[in-house]
C-alpha cells in the first residue's frame, strides 16, 4: 500500500483529523524539526496546531500521555497502528517453516541473512501491521494445510503469500466453513 493510501486508511480507522494523526506521527517519530515546522505553518493560518479539544480527543483515546513537564509523548493505542519491524520479522521468522523434507531429507530453507531478511520484509509492509497480520495468517493456513514451502527470500520475493491469501480466500463460505482443503499443494 503506498503512502497517502495507508495515511488516509489509518485516519479512517482511527477516526481523528488529518492534523491530529500526522500530529501524533511526527510525535512518535521524535521529528521535532518537521513537528515544528507543521505548527509553524498551521499557526501561519492563524489557527492552533490543536485545540484543546483535539488534546483532549486524543488524551482520552490513549493516543497522547501528557508528561509531568507537560510535554507529550504517543501513548501505545497509536503506536499500534505501526509495525516494528525487528518484532515483525521475527514473528514471520518464528511462524516460517525452517525445514522442508525432500526425498527423505530435511532441507533448511531460511538459509538467509536475518538482517537481510529484516529489511526486505519492512519495505514489502511499508509499516502496514494488518498486513503483517495477514501475511502471519496466510503462512500459518499454508502449513496446516501442507502446502510446500520455498526458501524464506524467494517466498518474499514472489510474494506467494499472495497466492496463499487467494486459495485461503476461495475455501471460506458460508460463515467461514472450509468447503475444501489442499494437501501439499505447491505454490
Amino acid at each position: 500500500m503506498d503512502g497517502i493510501k495507508k495515511l488516509l486508511n489509518n485516519i479512517e480507522t482511527v477516526g481523528i483529523t488529518p492534523t491530529m494523526y500526522v500530529f501524533c506521527y511526527l510525535l512518535m517519530k521524535n521529528n521535532m524539526s518537521q513537528l515544528n515546522s507543521l505548527k509553524a505553518t498551521i499557526k501561519a493560518h492563524g489557527r492552533k496546531p490543536l485545540t484543546e479539544k483535539e488534546i483532549e480527543a486524543l488524551l482520552k483515546r490513549g493516543f497522547l500521555i501528557k508528561q509531568q513537564n507537560n510535554t507529550y509523548i504517543c501513548g501505545k493505542p497509536f503506536k499500534s497502528l505501526f509495525i516494528d519491524k525487528y518484532n515483525a520479522a521475527e514473528e514471520f521468522w518464528n511462524v516460517y517453516p525452517s525445514f522442508i523434507e525432500i526425498g527423505g531429507r530435511n532441507v533448511s530453507i531460511k538459509s538467509y541473512s536475518i538482517a537481510k531478511f529484516r529489511e526486505q520484509y519492512e519495505k514489502i509492509l511499508d509499516g502496514d501491521y494488518k498486513e503483517h497480520q495477514r501475511i502471519l495468517d496466510d503462512v500459518i493456513y499454508a502449513k496446516e494445510n501442507e502446502f510446500q514451502f520455498s526458501k524464506i527470500n524467494t517466498f518474499l520475493d514472489s510474494r506467494q503469500w499472495l497466492v496463499i491469501r487467494e486459495k485461503r480466500n476461495e475455501d471460506v463460505v458460508n460463515d467461514g466453513i472450509v468447503d475444501y482443503k489442499p494437501k501439499r499443494k505447491n505454490f
